[in-house]
């Protein structure tokens, strides 16, 4: 990545973080392999319905391109957490473990009326182009998703970055929570950065 887009992505971020407001929720702490409380759900059930939320927002509402129509044609997801993936700072961290095959498989079938989803082990292996940062292949999104951390009030945040390409990038961490059943993307947390 050149110097030039570095700088402005440092800028973004400080300028953001500076704005950035929190809600007045206590810091978290990775979800662990317990039932969800009142649903029953397992860690991975309720994995796949949080992540499942989250692509689906980022997706088709905050796909940074207003109020128009989703543009991708494919959605690529990194298999597996990503620890720094709202940090543009971190640059691509990688999934240290992939996914359960049952937590890529619900969502799957949860985003079945989205554009293709695939996990992918190596974000590389999507994004193409000559410049030094390119974009993804086949008018795609690639998505990588952060761990679900439980706070206060039943809510859970998780921390993703979206990319499409150089100037095609956005970092943020969404609040969820339950809402009849089902997890929705109620606001963020933290700094927000966008290229």
């Amino acid at each position: 990545m050149s110097m030039r887009i570095i700088g402005l992505l440092v800028g973004l971020v400080i300028l953001l973080s500076a704005c950035g407001g929190s809600t007045d929720v206590d810091p978290g702490s990775p979800l662990g392999p317990v039932p969800d409380g009142d649903s029953g759900q397992t860690a991975d059930q309720r994995s796949v319905a949080v992540y499942a939320a989250v692509i689906r927002r980022l997706v088709t509402k905050d796909h940074t391109f207003g109020g128009e129509p989703s543009p991708f044609e494919r959605v690529f997801v990194v298999d597996g957490v990503v620890k720094g993936a709202g940090n543009p700072q971190a640059g691509g961290d990688v999934a240290r473990e992939p996914f359960p095959a049952g937590v890529k498989d619900g969502i799957a079938r949860a985003l079945a009326d989205l554009p293709d989803v695939e996990f992918v082990a190596d974000r590389d292996s999507v994004i193409v182009g000559e410049n030094e940062c390119g974009h993804v292949k086949g008018g795609g999104v690639l998505i990588s998703l952060g761990p679900v951390t439980e706070r206060a009030g039943g809510r859970v945040t998780v921390a993703n970055e979206l990319f499409f390409a150089c100037l095609g990038g956005q970092w943020l961490t969404y609040v969820l929570e339950r809402s009849d059943g089902d997890w929705k993307v109620v606001g963020t947390k933290g700094p927000i950065a966008i290229s």
